[in-house]
């Protein structure tokens, strides 16, 4: 955390709702019990259609908000725009936009898996690479990416974004070690079912599922104990994981038998 009467610039991408709303108007509380930090928030998400409602909710307690439209279906646009965010410089930058589709049968179009990837996965990239430079030259800045305990075993009824979502979890254990030696921390957050849109439209069982502000007390908890992986709750979590170890007709079965599908049905 930065020293009295210091700034702290935090960035976050899918910020119009969800998990990405709760986590700015909780750092915007959380900052404003603090009387020596002040906050700059930088919200991003692919439309500004309620970025502008999630920016009424933090104003309150925050002392700058800038909200940006950025395209982040289309990865390589979103490169420029974060670059211009980053000389700022960005302290926090949580890369949490993400979308996802309820298959039935395994069957997702291509339109639906290009965008799923292109927004869950490649965009995270993206705005990952344009952020490197400016915190590898200050030696400092914190890399959170949202993965999910989707990331451990695919279902069957959302397989692109399993496949997304493990792909976050790949790329940030792959880039940690590197850029901790250049003073980037990277963290990834697994979480499980949150109450949100999306998961509304889901049409699998939902256990264990919590609220988006409690996820995103969770979250901030997690970073303030530097924590690298941030995975809850905690029980489906280690479910997740035997399934992954089990021999993969068992695991099939059991998502079969649970109403998950199987990627291999």
């Amino acid at each position: 955390m930065p020293n009295k009467n210091e700034q702290t610039h935090i960035l976050i991408t899918g910020a119009s709702r969800g998990l990405g709303a709760a986590l700015a108007l909780a750092y915007a509380k959380h900052y404003s019990e603090q009387a020596n930090e002040t906050l700059h928030l930088s919200l991003l998400a692919t439309t500004t259609d309620n970025l502008n409602a999630t920016k009424q909710q933090c104003t309150p307690y925050c002392d700058q908000i800038d909200c940006y439209g950025v395209d982040l279906n289309d990865p390589s646009a979103s490169i420029a725009p974060i670059q211009a965010i980053a000389e700022q410089p960005v302290d926090i930058a949580i890369l949490n936009a993400g979308v996802t589709n309820d298959s039935k049968n395994n069957q997702e179009t291509w339109q639906q898996q290009h965008a799923i990837i292109n927004t869950n996965l490649l965009a995270a990239m993206a705005c990952t690479h344009a952020l490197i430079p400016s915190m590898q030259a200050r030696q400092s800045g914190r890399i959170v990416l949202v993965s999910s305990i989707a990331a451990f075993k695919g279902l069957g009824l959302t397989p692109s974004y399993c496949a997304s979502k493990a792909g976050i979890k790949a790329y940030a254990d792959s880039i940690r070690g590197g850029l901790a030696d250049q003073g980037v921390t990277v963290h990834c957050v697994m979480p499980g079912f949150i109450a949100t849109d999306m998961t509304a439209a889901y049409s699998g069982a939902t256990p264990f599922m919590i609220s988006s502000e409690r996820a995103a007390m969770i979250v901030i908890k997690g970073l303030q104990k530097n924590r690298l992986i941030i995975i809850f709750p905690r029980l489906i979590s280690w479910g997740m994981r035997l399934l992954n170890i089990l021999p993969v007709r068992w695991s099939d079965a059991i998502l079969k038998y649970a109403g998950y599908g199987s990627p291999t049905q």
